[in-house]
């Protein structure tokens, strides 16, 4: 791929934005054209071996290091490939064989037969019919119509959801909320972002360099669901050097000018339907917010230079056992229970004997 310059020093704050966009469709063209898209049947919950498992992996290893220095040849590199997709399509059909198996055994059982071919479209739910939009008419009569239209039902949850996340509304529009947008408003000219870029303004410790530390943050952030480009974490991994430079030139620009580009900010919004209640209403939905991987990306690397901060300094305090490498709740459970012990082990005999007598020892 072509080298993307992202040379962003006395540069506007606004250009970091188009940079990211820019970075983001060549990852995209460049994923179109390299990558086969192909329409196959979808196997929900689909596990590959350990054995499928190893290859890909294998496979992977060898696309990142041909992109880097050249090696292994084409000709290797396509035969791992292939290597991987005839064990996958060989587990496949196995299972898919074994589903079919399954619907001859159940065509006495209507539901399980529905189910499991449902499983083979590809689903194991039944798609939504409708949504029930419950409104008041001018004769203060309560009416519910049925919404079956996609685009109806789409708007239908962004009304609903835009009513509970509004300023009128008393769970958001609280004390603690009126207190920050007052201190926001007599601040905003000290918030303001600088109008130039100029990566001298970093300390000489505080820039992000790509050989110490951004890329093997990049490795760690995990594979989650993409934003609105659809550009996972897997593919930022798989980037050349020259185009994980760009984005580096990029983050390092955001530090400097406290502009945080507005694609980071925008979110794709998902809703998942709440157990136990009916999919038909629209307050019966828990929304998520799916964000750009190359955002986390940024966050990630920032997470990874405050922790280290934090704990170089001795700045947590023992106590602290979220968002901390090496400590979880079971370590704080066992303080518990470790206390508890050596307080049974000194208190009085007859403390201990009143305490087995209520619990009925």
């Amino acid at each position: 791929m072509e080298f993307l310059g992202t040379d962003l020093d006395n540069q506007p704050v606004q250009d970091i934005d188009a940079v990211i966009a820019s970075i983001h469709t060549r990852i995209t063209e460049a994923t179109m054209a390299n990558c086969d898209l192909t329409n196959t049947r979808i196997i929900q919950q689909y596990k590959p071996t350990r054995e499928i498992k190893d290859k890909m992996r294998h496979y992977q290893q060898e696309c990142v290091r041909r992109l880097r220095t050249g090696q292994p040849s084409l000709h290797i590199i396509q035969s791992l490939r292939r290597e991987v997709l005839g064990l996958t399509l060989l587990h496949k059909s196995h299972i898919w064989g074994t589903l079919v198996n399954q619907v001859n055994q159940y065509k006495r059982e209507p539901a399980r037969v529905w189910g499991k071919i449902r499983q083979l479209l590809g689903s194991s739910k039944t798609p939504l019919s409708h949504l029930n939009y419950t409104y008041t008419d001018d004769n203060n009569e309560v009416i519910t119509t049925r919404v079956e239209d996609a685009h109806l039902q789409a708007n239908l949850m962004g009304l609903v959801w835009e009513g509970i996340f509004t300023e009128n509304n008393s769970q958001i529009n609280n004390d603690n909320h009126r207190t920050v947008n007052q201190w926001v408003a007599e601040n905003v000219e000290n918030l303001a972002s600088r109008p130039l870029v100029d990566t001298a303004l970093l300390d000489p410790d505080h820039p992000i360099h790509l050989l110490t530390g951004a890329d093997r943050s990049i490795k760690k952030t995990r594979n989650k669901a993409p934003g609105l480009s659809g550009i996972t974490v897997n593919q930022l991994k798989c980037l050349p050097l020259n185009y994980l430079q760009s984005l580096i030139n990029v983050f390092n620009a955001i530090l400097v000018s406290g502009h945080y580009p507005q694609v980071f900010k925008t979110a794709k919004m998902i809703f998942i339907p709440k157990p136990c209640n009916s999919k038909h209403v629209p307050g019966n939905y828990r929304p998520i917010s799916l964000l750009e991987s190359t955002g986390k990306c940024f966050e990630k690397i920032l997470s990874n230079r405050i922790n280290y901060y934090m704990e170089y300094h001795h700045l947590y305090t023992e106590k602290q056992f979220g968002f901390r490498n090496h400590r979880s709740t079971q370590h704080a459970i066992n303080i518990i229970y470790e206390a508890e012990r050596r307080y049974q082990e000194t208190a009085p005999d007859s403390i201990n004997s009143n305490q087995r007598c209520q619990q009925g020892l």
